[in-house]
């Protein structure tokens, strides 16, 4: 019986080592793309600062007559 136990946990902790590894895969992964989609955004800002900021103007602007 202590030897199915055992072989149960070993099992139990091989399964949980398995889905921390893909956890933190997948933890980088998108750490990658919100470190990439935010160096895009900053070189769009600094090209274009007027659009971007008529842009947030319009999208407030929406957004108040939206949840009036």
């Amino acid at each position: 019986m202590e030897n199915a136990t055992q072989r149960v946990a070993q099992k139990a902790h091989k399964a949980v080592d398995k889905l921390e590894q893909t956890l933190n895969s997948g933890t980088g992964r998108v750490m990658d793309l919100q470190e990439e989609y935010g160096e895009m955004a900053r070189e769009q800002i600094r090209a274009n600062p007027l659009a971007v900021v008529f842009g947030a103007f319009v999208v407030g602007y929406l957004f108040a007559k939206l949840t009036r």
